[in-house]
């Protein structure tokens, strides 16, 4: 309805770049389509990289087919197998919990994935680990990267439509990773845990790249649309 209707509307907002683009691609420019993005609405307090949890890392989403996290399993799998303690824990809720824990099993990775509930805590289930996960095929913004940046987690992520590559410099914060290649995939979580003064690097940017979306920073972009 809106698409088809797009010039008659007083604005269009979409949260990405690469939304407007498609936008753009499919319906013509118009000058009433704007980009403004999800906000960090209290940042966490930066902690010590040191007092991060040793190969600890993290994913959050509901446990639906879209987030693959069947793929996210598997990948961690082989990553075991060359950093033994590292693990994983999964936070979220949804239908398909029982099988995720089954496939676990099936893959002898009890001790090292984890799957858990949803937490109200997340700030600081981000803040205790080295890296974050995403595997989704397909987001509208992806909030959970930006709550991992914001609590200096860096995050290697599909790089999908949409949102992730907004957020994510590769190299600099995290890696975007072309979509489903588990080899790379791998090789990337294990880099990352292995070398930790690249670690803390990428932590101690994934602060500073989360200020983009400060209140102060997209509050002004609302006040030029209103």
């Amino acid at each position: 309805y809106y698409f088809r209707d797009i010039k008659n509307l007083a604005g269009l907002i979409i949260l990405t770049e690469q939304q407007r683009k498609d936008i753009i691609a499919r319906c013509g420019e118009f000058n009433n389509v704007y980009c403004i993005p999800h906000v960090v609405d209290a940042f966490p307090k930066q902690v010590e990289f040191n007092s991060r949890i040793a190969n600890k890392v993290i994913a959050v989403g509901r446990y639906r087919p879209e987030k693959n996290h069947t793929l996210m399993i598997n990948i961690f799998a082989k990553v075991v197998e060359q950093i033994p303690t590292a693990t994983l824990d999964l936070y979220g809720y949804g239908p398909l919990e029982g099988k995720l824990k089954q496939l676990i099993r099936k893959l002898g990775m009890e001790k090292n994935i984890t799957v858990n509930p949803f937490t109200k805590d997340i700030y600081d289930k981000f803040s205790k680990a080295r890296i974050s996960l995403l595997t989704s095929q397909y987001e509208a913004f992806s909030l959970v990267i930006l709550e991992s940046l914001a609590c200096g987690c860096p995050v290697i992520s599909n790089d999908i439509q949409y949102g992730p590559s907004g957020m994510i410099e590769n190299g600099e914060n995290g890696y975007l990773i072309e979509k489903d290649n588990e080899s790379i995939f791998v090789s990337k979580i294990i880099k990352v845990l292995k070398d930790e003064r690249l670690n803390a690097e990428l932590s101690n940017n994934a602060y500073k790249s989360s200020q983009r979306f400060s209140e102060d920073n997209v509050a002004p972009i609302w006040k030029h649309f209103i």
